[in-house]
């Protein structure tokens, strides 16, 4: 009996979640998961310690994988990073020009890097400032976009465009 109730109750948790806005347009949405091969030419092992950080071969890897994908026949649009349900790094953070929290009191946020494309590859809509594009390169200083949520949180009674964050990842 309390295995017929608990699949009773999540069939209808599964049917109700069919009905929820992801936020996003995930009509006609293939994804795929890519994992670059550890210490390859792809990647390097930070000095010290058990992280690798990207090379600049990363890149140009994903720049002609989108090459590629975009000139496939019946492909609209084409942008790479993690899916929003799905965060690739929750790293804490302190906003430039207000007092720093201790390390300990820092808050976080879920965060993906995306590349031009992938905002409008899943139609998510813009509230107010711009797209990442083109110009938003490894040599260019960093853009970010926040949800709505995240602007009511931490930029209240200001406009969040335009300030600065402080990035710490573990």
């Amino acid at each position: 009996m309390v295995l017929l109730v608990g699949t009773g109750l999540m069939i209808n948790t599964m049917l109700r979640l069919r009905g929820v806005n992801p936020g996003f347009d995930a009509s006609n949405l293939l994804t795929m998961p890519i994992q670059l091969p550890e210490g390859d030419k792809y990647m390097e092992r930070v000095p010290g310690g058990d992280m690798e950080k990207a090379k600049p071969a990363v890149n140009t890897f994903y720049r002609q994988l989108i090459e590629k994908v975009s000139s496939l026949p019946g492909v609209e649009s084409v942008g790479s990073g993690g899916v929003p349900t799905h965060f690739n790094g929750q790293p804490t953070f302190s906003i430039v020009g207000r007092p720093a929290p201790p390390l300990d009191q820092r808050p976080s946020a879920g965060s993906n890097q995306v590349t031009p494309g992938f905002l409008e590859t899943l139609k998510i809509p813009l509230k107010k400032g711009r797209f990442l594009d083109e110009h938003d390169t490894n040599a260019a200083p960093w853009a970010i976009v926040v949800n709505e949520a995240f602007a009511r949180k931490f930029f209240p009674d200001e406009d969040p465009i335009g300030k600065q964050l402080r990035m710490r990842w573990h």
